[in-house]
């Protein structure tokens, strides 16, 4: 899933579902590190995914 997330949308606005917890976190996908996913939220600050905790993304 992080090289899907990461190669085709790189700069576009998703929203990511995290396993086992009922919340769903909206933002900019700005880059990726091994298999930690960046995203950009809409007050700027950053937050860090690790995509093996990824449900799925819209």
């Amino acid at each position: 899933m992080y090289d899907l997330i990461t190669n085709n949308f790189q700069g576009t606005n998703i929203t990511i579902a995290l396993t086992g917890l009922p919340i769903v976190i909206t933002g900019e996908v700005i880059g990726g590190d091994g298999s930690i996913i960046t995203l950009r939220l809409r007050d700027g600050s950053s937050i860090y995914i690790e995509s093996s905790l990824i449900a799925f993304f819209y």
